[in-house]
């Protein structure tokens, strides 16, 4: 098998502080302390990071297809639920909900969204037995 050629590379640092609290430094620029555990609601936790970033990265898409098309984006925005089972524990299930900007869709737009969101690196990434819903809400 033909080894694959990334075309982007990072990397994180990451720090255990204790009390289950971990620093990351996005290659010296960005960072942030997590809860290594469950949320304390103070910080995040490593599933709600996951969530974050998969809503991230499926709002990016839509908003960058919308600008390509000349279409509105304000109004956009997204909410992501996320399910943990046990056994082991694990993102089981995620829905996320995307509300589209208040303006006229052609055909080709409500399909071609949710096609172009499969491109997401993130959703691409996760394990393909999680269940995965996106719901967008056009009006």
């Amino acid at each position: 098998m033909e080894e694959e050629h990334p075309f982007l590379v990072y990397r994180v640092e990451n720090s255990y502080l204790g009390g289950l609290q971990t620093k990351a430094v996005l290659e010296g620029k960005a960072e942030m302390v997590c809860q290594a555990g469950p949320s304390t609601h103070e910080l995040w936790g490593p599933a709600e990071l996951v969530s974050a970033a998969l809503v991230n990265c499926i709002l990016s898409i839509v908003g960058v297809y919308l600008e390509h098309r000349k279409m509105s984006v304000e109004g956009l925005h997204a909410r992501i639920t996320t399910s943990l089972a046990d056994n082991p524990i694990r993102i089981s299930k995620t829905v996320i909900d995307i509300y589209m900007p208040k303006q006229e869709y052609s055909e080709r737009d409500r399909k071609g969204l949710p096609r172009a969101i499969m491109r997401c690196p993130v959703r691409n990434s996760l394990n393909p037995e999680i269940q995965m819903v996106e719901i967008f809400h056009w009006d």
